[in-house]
């Protein structure tokens, strides 16, 4: 058996890009034996699993619910006729929440989850807020209470009756007096002391001999749970889509339960860091570097496009990155169509960009891009988009097209503008639909999206990135770079020589064949196998 303790946070909103149930999908391909241990609040786990396509109840184990004493396995979430408002309450919606009032008075808000259901209702008083969290199964799991000065007083968390089951606050978290005998202890410092008594309990059947448990190297308090685990020889531990690099200080915490232990990673640079490491610290480690996303062929089209499209996938956007967008858009004048789609970080950074393209027309392509010309065209281009373009627009564009001395600089430099386009946190359809089209891709924040390489590699695009990748070799399908200046050069490389974009193509696809579902669970079960039995 394998028990995996996936410690997901409470605002999960998707498994499909989240690294541990990519690694527990596969285990389930693969046949293995495994319970997923989840050991907090994730209010619509149940739907999230369902979407995804692997909800199994004899599978996970929610852990939190038997610290709120829930028992209640079915139900229904609430929609907005479910929540119970006051008398005279006045509901006012918009996009993407419903704000109560009464009279005059802000009374509180509802916030929904993506699935179209009640996931917090915010209630507003004279004292501060109350904030519900409400469960997929019909009922409000906890509250968070801050005072009138935006401070959090206390935390409560229920079962499905309503009774409250522990209160937490700034002296640690306290078990209501009826409940005390499903706990160890009244009191406890910390949420974490508390999750790892019932992670225990959880384990109890756990077999010393044949068992495994995997855990996130990088989680400080489950690697304290695991140094007082029964079997620390029998510990996987995982470094999968890590935001923090582990230091040789944690290490050296540790040492004594890491030494000789296997560690998984899907970072090139993270099992290189590791292996420096083991010189500072003497701690030796049995280093697996393997992808968290499997890689299927999905192969693209846009090498049948008289356009070349590219995506790049930005970080923050300072005075830095201006200054190198501003020469990416220098740099597409010497192509006749190359087009841009920007992935941003942050939604707000779209207004900075088009007003540095808005700028880049009207001073270096010398096109007012404020004249009653430039804005028919938007007009027309827009509506021929749309499938909504009149007669007399065509014949508007035509006279000028005929008559207008310089239309074609003008018509060059709308489209010039209009080929950047924009995506913000893109669903999965949308991305595969860039990509279909997409020459290269650019992985330019600070750390690579492995989810989104995974499909890249899929569909035999090459990557240009300043972080290695296990989904990319510099110098067979992408390319590794270390300033702009290489960045640029790259790009030429594959915009400019098919033969280096086919040989890029061919070395995707032994990338796809090395990160494909069989050869990563055939890689877990040479990893379980060869554990020190």
């Amino acid at each position: 058996m394998i028990y995996y303790i996936a410690d997901l946070p409470a605002d999960t909103d998707s498994l499909e890009r989240n690294p541990v149930f990519n690694t527990i999908k596969n285990f389930e391909l693969g046949g293995f034996d495994y319970q997923v241990l989840i050991p907090r609040l994730v209010p619509f786990l149940r739907y999230l699993g369902a979407e995804y396509g692997m909800y199994d109840g004899a599978h996970i184990v929610h852990v939190f619910d038997q610290i709120q004493d829930i028992q209640q396995t079915e139900g229904f979430p609430f929609t907005m006729d479910d929540v119970p408002l006051p008398p005279q309450t006045e509901s006012v919606y918009t996009r993407d929440q419903v704000r109560l009032y009464q009279g005059p008075q802000p009374l509180g808000q509802v916030t929904f989850n993506r699935f179209g259901f009640v996931k917090q209702v915010q209630w507003i008083s004279e004292t501060g807020t109350r904030t519900d969290t409400y469960s997929d199964r019909g009922f409000v799991a906890g509250a968070q209470f801050k005072d009138s000065n935006g401070e959090v007083v206390r935390t409560e968390w229920y079962n499905q009756d309503g009774e409250t089951v522990l209160t937490g606050n700034s002296t640690g978290i306290h078990v209501a007096l009826a409940k005390r005998d499903l706990f160890d202890h009244p009191d406890y410092l910390t949420m974490a002391a508390l999750r790892t008594e019932f992670l225990n309990r959880a384990l109890r059947q756990f077999d010393v001999t044949q068992d495994y448990l995997i855990i996130n190297i990088e989680n400080e308090w489950l690697l304290d749970f695991a140094q007082h685990f029964e079997a620390p020889d029998r510990i996987i531990f995982e470094n999968i889509q890590a935001d923090q690099r582990l230091t040789a200080a944690t290490i050296s915490k540790h040492a004594a339960l890491l030494d000789g232990q296997t560690i998984v990673t899907d970072s090139p640079l993270q099992a290189g860091q590791l292996m420096e490491l083991e010189t500072t610290t003497h701690v030796q480690q049995n280093i697996e570097l393997l992808p968290t996303f499997v890689t299927e062929l999905n192969l693209g089209e846009s090498n049948t496009l008289a356009e070349a499209r590219l995506y790049w996938r930005i970080g923050l956007v300072d005075d830095q990155f201006k200054a190198l967008f501003w020469r990416m858009l220098q740099y597409r004048t010497d192509y006749e169509d190359l087009r841009l789609i920007m992935d941003l970080q942050a939604v707000n950074d779209q207004s900075i960009l088009e007003g540095l393209v808005t700028r880049f027309v009207n001073e270096v392509l010398e096109v007012d891009t404020s004249s009653t010309l430039f804005a028919m065209l938007q007009t027309y281009y827009t509506a021929k988009k749309e499938h909504k373009l009149l007669e007399k627009q065509q014949k508007a564009f035509e006279a000028a097209r005929k008559q207008v001395v310089g239309f074609k600089k003008i018509d060059d430099a709308f489209h010039f503008m209009d080929n950047v386009s924009y995506r913000y946190q893109s669903d999965t359809p949308e991305l595969d639909q860039d990509l279909r089209f997409t020459r290269v891709f650019i992985d330019d924040r600070v750390q690579n999206d492995l989810f989104m390489q995974s499909r890249v590699v899929g569909a035999g695009i090459p990557i240009i990135s300043r972080e290695p990748s296990i989904y990319f070799s510099d110098g067979e399908n992408g390319a590794l770079i270390e300033n702009d200046e290489a960045l640029f050069n790259s790009l030429s490389t594959y915009l400019q020589g098919s033969r280096e974009w086919n040989q890029a193509l061919v070395a995707s696809i032994d990338k796809i064949n090395a990160n494909g579902t069989d050869q990563l669970i055939e890689s877990w079960r040479g990893i379980l196998h060869g554990q020190k039995e």
